[in-house]
């Protein structure tokens, strides 16, 4: 029975912690994590990465990623941003390369694939291996650092294996950092039906496992919440954004951005602090679950790439965003922005600027949603 495990399990990240250090990649990426500037960072991959569903009003382990830089200064003001679609294979991220790896201008990027790539005809372990090569190359010609991940032990073991040797191979070979995911599943596997969801997708407590092996694994301080949380806080269900605005998808115009059968990307800016707290998820977190999964057209790959980004104003004021607007806007052509109530003192000026730059704005307040 999935759901039960007997205690914390203790991640010894050791070995995979000893052989990053090895890596010229590993003082860079050490440069960027205590650098002042703000950063940001990529995870792409399939629905393991995607997180939709499986953690069930909990957070997936790039949204706890995300909560422990926001105790970790200066990284307050970085961007965590997820392109993981479920059902997706490595052949589909050369497809959309430039949606899923590129227009987001990220710092770092985790690549998680193979869970998919193993079980389609189409991407033979010598594609596989071609397709990581060419990420990993083009990561780097436009100077973004390339974190290689393998999926978890999964009853695809006998067809994921030899993926996952193909990602530690290729890791090893272009020298790259290495979050072996896979490794840590096998060494716990009498605590693994407490770790899933299903037979192939992690559960709350496996993606909070995934994030504490990363953490360790990568070097980064192990000083934060998201080592002191165990098993038994992670119980209940909680969707503060049902609480406070769900009939923002009842807006006509949500309604036919929602019918566009292409990527699109999404903006929330507001406090998603209030009526939370972790290890719960926040209501950005709810909100790009519904608008992914939940309300994913059958049969569209798009209708899931409708990627959110948020900016927490109790981490990053409406100022900060404004006096670093090519950092936190301008860089992208987004499709919507919506604010979510704060009380930040900035909000009218950015909202007035935002109103110059952008065609689509919704306000939760002013459009009394909640």
């Amino acid at each position: 029975m999935f759901g039960k495990i007997p205690v914390n399990s203790v991640i010894d990240a050791s070995k995979q912690l000893e052989r990053n250090r090895k890596l010229s990649d590993f003082s860079s990426l050490q440069k960027l994590f205590y650098s002042n500037k703000p950063l940001r960072w990529l995870f792409a991959g399939d629905s393991i990465t995607h997180g939709c569903l499986h953690t069930k009003e909990y957070p997936r382990f790039s949204e706890i990623f995300e909560f422990y830089l926001s105790e970790n200064p200066p990284r307050r003001g970085d961007l965590v941003l997820n392109t993981g679609v479920s059902g997706a294979t490595s052949a589909e991220c050369l497809d959309y390369e430039k949606e899923w790896l590129f227009l987001t201008k990220a710092d770092a990027a985790f690549i998680c694939f193979g869970m998919n790539d193993a079980v389609r005809d189409n991407v033979s372990a010598d594609i596989f291996r071609n397709n990581l090569l060419h990420f990993i190359r083009a990561l780097r010609e436009r100077e973004i650092l390339p974190i290689l991940q393998t999926p978890q032990l999964s009853k695809r073991k006998k067809y994921t294996d030899p993926y996952n040797d193909i990602i530690r191979e290729t890791a090893d070979r272009e020298k790259v950092l290495l979050v072996d995911l896979d490794e840590y599943w096998k060494g716990h596997k009498r605590e693994v039906k407490g770790m899933m969801s299903d037979s192939v997708h992690p559960d709350r407590y496996g993606h909070l496992q995934w994030a504490r092996l990363m953490i360790k694994a990568l070097g980064f301080p192990e000083r934060s919440k998201v080592f002191t949380v165990k098993q038994s806080d992670l119980k209940g269900h909680d969707d503060p954004f049902l609480h406070t605005g769900s009939k923002i998808f009842a807006d006509p115009s949500v309604k036919e951005l929602l019918k566009e059968d292409r990527v699109t990307w999404w903006l929330l800016i507001g406090d998603f602090k209030t009526g939370t707290s972790f290890p719960k998820r926040t209501a950005a977190q709810h909100f790009e679950e519904i608008l992914r999964f939940k309300l994913a057209n059958d049969g569209s790959r798009t209708s899931m790439m409708r990627f959110c980004v948020s900016i927490d104003t109790s981490l990053i004021t409406c100022e900060k965003i404004l006096e670093k607007y090519d950092f936190y806007i301008g860089s992208k052509d987004w499709d919507a922005i919506i604010f979510y109530p704060c009380g930040d003192a900035g909000k009218s000026v950015l909202k007035e600027k935002l109103e110059k730059d952008f065609p689509f704005i919704i306000d939760f307040e002013s459009a009394d949603l909640k």
